[in-house]
């Protein structure tokens, strides 16, 4: 297949008709397979990509099947609205020349797709012009399965890309795309559907020779499985969707997160509310040093001069010892006179005696004398007073100096909350500053958390279909026991269940022999464009679940995550070139932005051992910032031509100019000579 020339007439970017040359040239006696597009974010190049696609798919060019409401608003989106216009087109085409060999012969093919909008719908046309005859050669329905069968859907999608599905691909560490990749390379897909459309037979066939009853039973559970079954198709192709959607707003919502933390996001506050509760701990704060005061003022404050109150408290207590021993002192002489004047006096002795009784108990009397401590009072308290006192500088001062104390930790803890505010304060940039970040992550998340709720939504109702084709298969089985198969209808029930089992062999060899293909394919293409030759030396694909093992030299499994980023998107383009070459299809490649996540190093390796071999005819749709000058000049030998795609912001259009950013049509004419 060589596409010739692709027309654009008001699609997205494109005002008016644009007309793309897309033939490869013959420079110095060798074919130049690249044609560059070049222009920056917005410019057209996703657009163009999209338009071959769409002009040879329609509705099935998406990567999820819309609904047929879906694709006609998504047509209408297509159609370009100028800028400061009142006037726009409600017509777009898109037209696709192409020459394909098929049979030893070789055919050309103009395919016009072409929309009109109609009140709030949209009338569409598919027209294929063969060898450039007037009359269509097919229109509508008949066309697009021409088309199909001429370059499979799941076949061209290998040949017509974009970052997204190389992203994709980088991605699945899971292999769940690779298998669908697979699968609809072996066009497992339509084996599936012959395999479900004999089945339907062989029920058809149980149900000729019945009793009407059965018969009515059988037919209608027929009709509630298949309804059944395309609800289940429609709620997974959903859930699929909703799937790609939910990673795509969780990667931006990431985007944006990050986005607001670089604008100091991570300090972003809520004003009014951190004011408040300053406010809050200020009023506390002066409670809690109203209190210490208080405190302060009672005997509290004793117990900041420790030294000094033990002192007190030491004086105290001797004073107080003194003042006992005189009051007993004073008891034990007073008793002691008593004695001697009211006892001893009646005892008959002789003077000499009485004289040693009394000195015996004035000697007595004298140990209760204590000459510790001062002799006068420091104090000049009572006994009771004493007591009083040492009670209140002892346990009563501990008790206030313990609430002190937890007033002032709460009175610090506080200010430190007040001073942990005021720096967020400080450092927190203005709600208008961060507004439109805040609002955007905002929005993200709540995109994320929708399309989270939807996803499992959808989910569950697939589950819930899925058991519903359990129970309705079980009562088919069991009202199809009751039917009773005779003559052709018994052979023709034979020959179904023999391809079945023909289909089922056929899916088990197809899937061993293709999968084996693809590994050596991978293995060639990813030992080419790695920069690490013992990164990969080999790789294991399973045929039953398309799992795909790789393999270091020392043949030690080499998980994906272990790869770099851009060796993951080594690994997507690799295994699309895999895909494309097991295919058995000589298509052209178009690319759209595949250098984005690479490094310099690895951008080489596509640069010089991808793009000129990939394809006879290799489109590629390009930043200045991925295939820069130095990647061009590296091209150049095998760039056929290039265009610029300029967007002007005030006509809202993109401008098609020959040559490539920095480079006119003269200086590239001169290149090339």
């Amino acid at each position: 297949m060589l596409l010739r020339k692709l027309a654009l007439k008001d699609i997205g970017t494109y005002a008016g008709l644009q007309e793309f040359d897309l033939v490869p040239k013959v420079k110095y006696g060798a074919k130049r397979p690249i044609i560059l597009f070049g222009g920056l974010n917005g410019a057209g190049k996703t657009t163009f990509l999209a338009a071959v696609r769409l002009a040879l798919y329609g509705r099935q060019s998406f990567d999820s099947l819309p609904t047929q409401k879906e694709y006609e608003l998504h047509l209408l989106d297509l159609v370009h609205r100028p800028r400061n216009s009142l006037v726009r087109s409600t017509q777009a085409s898109v037209t696709l020349e192409f020459e394909y060999s098929r049979m030893g012969h070789r055919a050309s093919y103009s395919v016009v797709r072409m929309w009109d909008e109609r009140g709030k719908g949209v009338v569409e046309q598919l027209l294929i012009y063969e060898d450039g005859q007037e009359e269509p050669y097919l229109m509508d329905e008949q066309a697009q399965a021409f088309l199909n069968q001429l370059v499979p859907p799941g076949v061209a999608q290998f040949f017509f890309f974009d970052g997204e599905k190389i992203a994709a691909l980088a991605k699945d560490d899971s292999d769940v795309v690779v298998a669908d990749a697979i699968r609809r390379l072996l066009g497992l897909d339509l084996v599936d559907r012959l395999e479900s459309d004999l089945s339907v037979f062989v029920r058809n066939q149980r149900t000729a020779s019945s009793d009407k009853r059965v018969r009515d039973e059988v037919a209608a559970l027929n009709a509630e499985l298949q309804a059944t079954s395309e609800a289940y198709a429609e709620a997974k192709l959903k859930t699929e969707s909703l799937a790609q959607r939910r990673s795509a707003a969780e990667e931006s919502s990431g985007a944006k997160r990050m986005e607001l933390s670089s604008q100091g996001g991570a300090w972003s506050v809520d004003r009014n509310a951190l004011e408040q509760q300053l406010g809050q701990l200020s009023e506390q704060r002066s409670e809690y040093e109203a209190n210490i005061r208080e405190l302060l003022n009672g005997v509290g404050i004793f117990q900041l001069a420790p030294t000094l109150t033990s002192r007190v408290a030491g004086l105290l207590a001797k004073e107080g010892l003194r003042q006992e021993n005189e009051v007993v002192q004073t008891a034990v002489s007073e008793r002691a006179l008593d004695l001697k004047q009211t006892v001893l006096s009646a005892v008959p002795v002789s003077p000499a005696e009485r004289k040693k009784l009394d000195a015996a108990i004035d000697d007595w009397v004298r140990t209760f004398e204590t000459t510790a401590g001062p002799t006068t009072n420091v104090f000049d308290f009572t006994a009771s007073d004493i007591r009083k006192v040492r009670e209140v500088l002892g346990v009563h001062s501990r008790l206030e100096h313990a609430q002190i104390c937890e007033y002032t930790d709460k009175a610090r803890a506080s200010q430190l909350e007040e001073e942990s505010i005021h720096d967020k304060l400080a450092h927190a940039p203005s709600d208008e500053f961060i507004k439109t970040a805040f609002d955007e992550m905002t929005e993200a998340a709540k995109l994320v958390g929708d399309l989270t709720a939807q996803w499992r939504s959808s989910v569950e109702e697939q589950r819930r279909l899925t058991w519903l084709s359990i129970e309705l298969v079980r009562k088919l089985r069991k009202a199809e026991e009751k039917l009773v198969v005779s003559g052709n209808d018994e052979r023709g029930h034979s020959a179904a269940i023999a391809a079945q089992n023909m289909i089922a062999e056929f899916k088990g060899v197809a899937a061993t022999h293709k999968c084996g293909l693809l590994k050596n394919h991978f293995v060639e293409a990813f030992k080419r464009l790695a920069r690490k030759d013992d990164i990969v030396r080999d790789a294991e694909i399973d045929p039953e679940t398309f799992t795909v093992t790789l393999l270091d030299g020392s043949n030690r499994v080499v998980p994906k995550k272990r790869l770099s980023a851009g060796e993951k998107q080594i690994y997507a383009i690799a295994m699309l070139e895999a895909l494309a070459k097991t295919s058995g299809r000589n298509l052209p490649v178009i690319i759209d932005t595949p250098l984005g996540r690479l490094d310099s190093k690895h951008r080489s390796k596509l640069v010089e051992s991808y793009f000129p071999v990939a394809s006879h005819q290799v489109i590629v749709l390009s930043t200045d910032t991925e295939v820069d000058s130095k990647f061009y000049d590296a091209l150049s030998n095998k760039i056929s031509h290039a265009f610029h795609l300029s967007f002007d912001e005030d006509s809202g259009s993109t401008e098609v100019k020959t040559g490539y950013f920095w480079r006119h049509s003269s200086e590239v004419h001169a290149h090339a000579a």
